[in-house]
């Protein structure tokens, strides 16, 4: 099976309105539950300035996503594998989320600007390479 990776980064995120680092995330896995993936992408990045400036890249991982849920399914349920504390204002969330043929593995930085935590990055993935690291 073809691995399929997707990272965008936003080297400058904007603010969003979370309050807490899990909010973004935890937000982005649920509109994927609803089979919402466009909206979810939007909202994770939505208050970026420079969003407009990556709209090639947003549509690519649009189109990533959705291409993943065409080959593994729906999503059924999503499970928090890892959180890590990075350092004060940098956060770490690995997500399981589960398809109705295969799982796929989510990571999301978070970071926290003054009092404000932000959508920094957010990649995924069909294989668990990335889960080795924490065993």
């Amino acid at each position: 099976m073809k691995k399929i990776i997707i990272l965008l980064t936003l080297v400058y995120s904007a603010f969003l309105s979370a309050n807490d680092a899990s909010d973004n995330p935890e937000a982005f896995m649920k509109e994927l539950l609803l089979n919402k993936h466009n909206k979810a992408v939007d909202n994770y990045f939505s208050s970026n300035p420079l969003i407009n400036e990556k709209q090639q890249q947003i549509r690519l991982v649009k189109s990533q996503i959705n291409n993943l849920f065409n080959l593994f399914g729906n999503a059924t349920a999503y499970e928090l594998a890892f959180k890590e504390t990075i350092s004060p204002s940098l956060k770490r969330f690995v997500y399981i989320l589960k398809h109705s043929n295969h799982p796929t593995v989510w990571e999301f930085f978070i970071y926290k600007v003054k009092d404000t935590w932000i959508s920094s990055n957010m990649s995924f993935n069909d294989n668990f390479e990335l889960l080795k690291k924490y065993q």
